[in-house]
């Protein structure tokens, strides 16, 4: 095996290590950090002697999870951006992967929010839906937790628009009179983010110029990110309503 093949296994080592001791510390209530190693590499079966985190590798994964199971942010990137600041890590401080994040969110939603999780992400499905249909003309895109399944009790719509212009909406929502605020854009591909906020949900209209609607927008991780169209999203709540 190649040296690049066993840095990639001591690192996914790591961090099934550090993410299962995290697990334990949140849920368990262990507050020592090599305890709640010890005990994951057990539970894991792994070897006594394996690659196991710096203590502050699992503080800082705790940090994540807390973010994700307690707050109710269902957004893997915001909750590792969180846990720098409050550690007051660098910003390029080694952390696991958006996709790893997502999978120990998923578990813990199984586990403990099952109902509840379902219940509030089918919710969401349907105003999603409604407002793609209201902004049929701009080419509305599902994206983020709710399309992916992971939304949680505070999660937001994000729809992605590809109009002519972003003032373009900005018009049509004053003539139906719908009240919206500017929120501060998270890439700069995008030309603009209204966010209307509801009485019990808040959606991030993430308006791009007309040609980036064929460009794959990718998360991060430097994975393709996730949309769907309106026919899809009905399809989503078809099945979950089965």
């Amino acid at each position: 095996m190649s040296s690049h093949q066993d840095r990639r296994r001591s690192s996914r080592q790591r961090s099934r290590v550090a993410a299962f001791a995290a697990r334990l510390m949140a849920q368990d209530g262990i507050s020592d950090a090599a305890l709640a190693k010890r005990k994951a590499v057990r539970s894991l079966g792994l070897p006594e002697n394996a690659t196991m985190p710096e203590d502050g590798a699992v503080e800082a994964e705790l940090r994540i999870y807390q973010r994700l199971f307690q707050d109710g942010i269902s957004d893997a990137a915001l909750a590792k951006r969180k846990a720098v600041r409050s550690l007051g890590l660098p910003e390029n401080a080694t952390m696991p992967e958006d996709g790893a994040v997502e999978a120990e969110l998923r578990i813990y939603q199984r586990l403990f929010q099952d109902e509840e999780q379902q219940v509030r992400n089918v919710h969401l499905l349907r105003i999603a839906a409604r407002l793609m249909a209201t902004m049929a003309r701009f080419r509305p895109y599902l994206t983020g937790p709710v399309l992916e399944g992971t939304a949680g009790r505070y999660s937001e719509i994000d729809l992605q628009l590809f109009p002519n212009s972003a003032k373009e909406v900005e018009l049509f929502l004053l003539n139906e009179r719908i009240e919206y605020r500017h929120s501060v854009p998270r890439t700069e591909r995008a030309e603009a983010v209204l966010t209307i906020v509801g009485d019990d949900a808040v959606a991030n209209l993430v308006i791009y110029p007309p040609d980036e609607e064929r460009v794959s927008l990718r998360t991060r991780d430097g994975k393709a990110r996730e949309r769907a169209r309106l026919e899809t999203v009905h399809r989503l709540l078809a099945a979950a309503l089965r």
